[in-house]
């Protein structure tokens, strides 16, 4: 099933296992290896769980084996022996499986133990910090340790805000997306299994109730595909999105049609111009004022900037006249579902696993003010919890805000394998919130301080080993991004103190050593470990919607002509336009595009070289290897400017 609907137990994978304990003795382990692999391939992972289990038992060190069972049993959402199966791999063969720790944390953080995961993220990208095959996974452990070391000294976890109540008839399964239809019946959805040894065969229902919430009528079924929900243009109309179970052959696609006591009915599938062969969408909102009508939607389509995105589209009856992106203020590295947006009041809700969750999904708030959506905000523990909680919406009174998590419910044998449906009160005032002053006043400050620190920061020189990158190139552009070259510089201090040393007498080598040493472990790592601090500060005052000039320069040493030196000048400022995309996770091209990022670059090339640096090639030790030549092959970020945007209407809070 898709990872949405949180639809598996491990009741089934306990029977399954108990089977398979009985019948599988006498059979040799090879052939137990790729059974389970075919039933993994085909996202069976009670069954493939069951066959790699079974090998585990008599060979508990085969670790590839080990890695495909804590894969399994993270895809159950079986958290415990998920998270013990990668610390065991990631002990025996960390090497070869890196990722087993970035998973261990994962792990940790969604069963609330942030100290844990903080350790966990921090240790893998250390080990794992010059691995370029990795930078998704470290750009998100980067993140991720410093949330949850934030999370771990914050008191959030024995303060809820309010107590969601349970749903009296929730199951041993999953129930999710409840919807308020004509203001007076609610229906939700259900996916029950039909087979204990299968986690793709089920039965969808679609099920509601008319206030009594002991009465309750299934009004669809279907054991082939899977629905999501909206209020459609009248009482009976509905937007909806329909997934095929086995998620290998079609995608989810949008469609509308007529939901009457027993049946859906009139069902269009929307035009092609939002449905792209190959990609899903799903999770629909529909939204109806006097002007404009328009559909919020989860999708993986091109254009986003990771994952799930949430994009808005403007309907002229059941046609799409255009589709856009939410941006990057929304939208996130990760996963972003269930839009919910709330007409009055101007607030998308939705769940995301970034910004500052407490662990999995948890659901945000973000205000539309003046024709953008404002930073998301965290509903608070009480709604939300290291578990995931999705599809959000409210009411027909919005006394109630319905909801749904997997958080482990009391008595129960199996956590997280299952979500359940939830109602919190509206205590938070959602009919009467435009954006709270106080708060307003202080993220303002906030902005205020994080522009006073950019603006004041010290110029940061970066070194470049060299004629790097690409040597003896006549491009003016690289493929290489500056975290590449300065690891790989790095790991050239020996030869630059033998090289440089060498030129002098017995006497004299241990203080040229010793210069050489100074310049890499002070000079060269003292640029690096200041761009990082000085990138998170920038990309927070983009995310709050500031327009930022930064002004570069770019610097060669006199060892080539002054032609060649211009062009290396501009292959270094690209090296760091190149990072700068890597930590920006592909944002950069449209911070760049829409003007809220400029960058100043300015290739010097050697017109600004010390007079006393050698260019002479057959004297390597000074005019290549000393730490005055060292010095010219730089880039230095000399200034920052930031012009602070903020709503007119709130010009006053800023006192």
């Amino acid at each position: 099933m898709s990872n949405d609907y949180l639809d598996m137990t491990l009741r089934l994978f306990i029977i399954f296992f108990v089977m398979l304990m009985h019948t599988a003795g006498a059979q040799e382990l090879e052939p137990l290896v790729e059974l389970g692999d075919k039933a993994f391939a085909s996202r069976e992972y009670v069954v493939a769980a069951g066959y790699y289990g079974q090998v585990l038992r008599d060979f508990p060190t085969m670790i590839q084996v080990r890695y495909k069972y804590a894969e399994c049993h993270r895809f159950l959402k079986s958290w415990q022996i998920a998270s013990s199966s990668y610390k065991e791999v990631y002990r025996m063969d960390e090497e070869n499986y890196p990722l087993a720790r970035y998973w261990y944390a994962d792990l940790m953080k969604r069963k609330g133990e942030y100290s844990k995961a903080a350790a966990g993220f921090r240790s893998f990208v250390r080990i794992n910090r010059s691995n370029s095959g990795l930078t998704h996974y470290l750009m998100i452990a980067n993140h991720e340790s410093k949330l949850c070391s934030q999370l771990h000294e914050s008191s959030f976890k024995n303060k809820p805000n309010a107590q969601a109540n349970s749903f009296p008839f929730n199951t041993p399964y999953s129930e999710f997306n409840p919807v308020v239809l004509n203001d007076s019946s609610l229906i939700y959805s259900i996916v029950v299994p039909d087979s204990l040894l299968s986690n793709r065969n089920h039965f969808y229902l679609l099920r509601r109730f008319h206030g009594d919430m002991n009465h309750v009528d299934t009004i669809l079924y279907d054991n082939q595909s899977y629905y999501s929900f909206t209020a459609g243009f009248q009482a009976n109309d509905v937007f909806f999105s329909k997934c095929p179970q086995d998620t290998s052959s079609e995608p989810c696609r949008l469609y509308y049609g007529i939901l009457n006591d027993s049946e859906l009915t009139s069902t269009v599938l929307l035009t092609d111009s939002i449905n792209p062969v190959g990609y899903d969408y799903k999770h629909p909102m529909f939204v109806q004022d006097d002007s404009q009508r328009i559909l919020y939607v989860a999708s993986n389509r091109p254009g986003g900037y990771g994952g799930y995105d949430i994009w808005k589209s403007n309907l002229n009856g059941l046609t799409i006249v255009s589709s856009d992106n939410l941006g990057s203020t929304v939208n996130s590295p990760l996963d972003e579902f269930t839009p919910y947006f709330h007409l009055a009041d101007s607030l998308l809700f939705f769940s995301s696993e970034w910004y500052n969750s407490f662990g999995g999904f948890d659901i945000f708030k973000s205000p539309y003010r003046n024709g953008a959506f404002l930073a998301p905000e965290n509903m608070g523990y009480g709604m939300n919890s290291s578990y995931d909680e999705l599809y959000f919406s409210l009411s027909s009174q919005e006394e109630l805000a319905y909801f749904t998590s997997n958080k482990p419910q009391p008595k129960t044998d199996f956590p997280a394998c299952c979500s359940d449906l939830y109602s919190l009160s509206s205590e938070f005032s959602l009919s009467n919130e435009i954006i709270n002053r106080r708060e307003l006043r202080a993220r303002n400050q906030h902005i205020h301080q994080i522009t006073s620190e950019l603006e004041s920061f010290p110029s940061i020189h970066l070194y470049f080993d060299n004629d790097f990158p690409n040597p003896q190139s006549r491009d003016s552009i690289t493929g290489d991004d500056f975290l590449s070259l300065y690891t790989s510089y790095t790991q050239q201090e020996a030869i630059y103190r033998q090289q440089y040393a060498s030129a002098y007498s017995n006497g004299e080598k241990s203080e040229a050593e010793a210069r050489i040493s100074y310049f890499f472990d002070k000079e060269l790592k003292q640029g690096f470990n200041q761009l990082n601090p000085f990138l998170d500060k920038l990309s927070y005052l983009l995310e709050q919607g500031c327009r930022i000039e930064i002004f570069v320069e770019s610097y060669a040493s006199p060892l080539n002509s002054g032609e060649y030196n211009l062009l290396l000048s501009k292959r270094r400022i690209h090296s760091l336009m190149n990072y700068f995309d890597l930590v920006f996770s592909g944002s950069l091209e449209q911070a760049l595009a829409d003007g809220r990022l400029v960058i100043h670059n300015q290739a010097m090339g050697d017109s600004k070289a010390d007079a006393q640096v050698s260019a002479d090639l057959s004297n390597l030790a000074q005019s290549v290897y000393s730490p005055e030549a060292a010095h010219e092959r730089r880039i230095s970020i000399v200034a920052v400017k930031v012009n602070r945007i903020f709503d007119p209407s709130n010009s006053s809070l800023n006192d």
